[in-house]
């Protein structure tokens, strides 16, 4: 893919080659929004007896400069796919690795969580991952059991009782290195919002606005005189 922008103006020229359907060329354009890129692609030329159609392609600038992206067609097509710059393998060999990988922890008090609360929670701690997967861990029955978060949540109303409930994410941030989000809710001891990366500016962001999510669901009073954890209610 080829881009050249004017202000927030994209526009350029795709070329897509494929073992079954062969080669297709596409004219695209669109804008960026707050980092986010909102391109459409017309076809242009395509192999012989091939269709194509009209394609959407909605993708989040990252911070090494590649696309992570979501594409749909007019004909029904769809999926996933991340695109680096030309430079990305030249731009990761010439950079030294990080100096240092931040941490910041930030105690939580007593929470208390209903399912659509579970559920804006997830996404905010899953926003800025585009590969890792949220999973969770709970107790029942005396058993640790660990699930997709999306698993979780589909099975939500069958658990009556979480006494104890860790979220964690993560995926690969540099060579080596992988950022991530853990956070945990406990009856008796301390719970926390623990977030980890080589950006500064992004760990502690990532944990304010969990932190500030959080304290939607947090019983000020209870907080202040004991760590009670987290119950469902009946």
């Amino acid at each position: 893919m080829e881009l050249s922008q004017t202000e927030n103006q994209v526009q350029g020229i795709a070329h897509l080659c494929d073992d079954k359907f062969g080669i297709a060329l596409y004219d695209i354009s669109g804008s960026i929004t707050d980092g986010t890129m909102i391109i459409n692609g017309t076809p242009k030329q395509a192999s012989e007896g091939g269709i194509l159609g009209e394609t959407t392609i909605i993708a989040e600038l990252k911070q090494d400069g590649s696309l992570a992206s979501r594409w749909e067609t007019t004909i029904g097509s769809a999926g996933t796919v991340r695109l680096y710059p030309h430079n990305y393998e030249e731009k990761f060999s010439k950079t030294a690795e990080p100096e240092q990988i931040y941490n910041k922890i930030v105690p939580i008090g007593s929470v208390r969580l209903f399912k659509k609360d579970v559920n804006a929670l997830f996404n905010i701690i899953e926003k800025d991952f585009s590969e890792g997967r949220l999973i969770v861990t709970y107790m029942q029955r005396s058993n640790e059991v660990t699930r997709f978060a999306t698993d979780f949540v589909s099975n939500l109303d069958d658990i009556e009782e979480l006494r104890s409930l860790k979220i964690f994410i993560q995926e690969p941030e540099a060579p080596g290195i992988n950022k991530m989000v853990t956070v945990d809710f406990f009856e008796r001891d301390s719970s926390s919002v623990r977030v980890s990366g080589i950006n500064e500016s992004w760990v502690v962001g990532k944990a304010e606005s969990i932190n500030k999510e959080i304290a939607n669901y947090q019983n000020k009073v209870v907080t202040n005189y004991r760590r009670c954890g987290l119950r469902k209610p009946n």
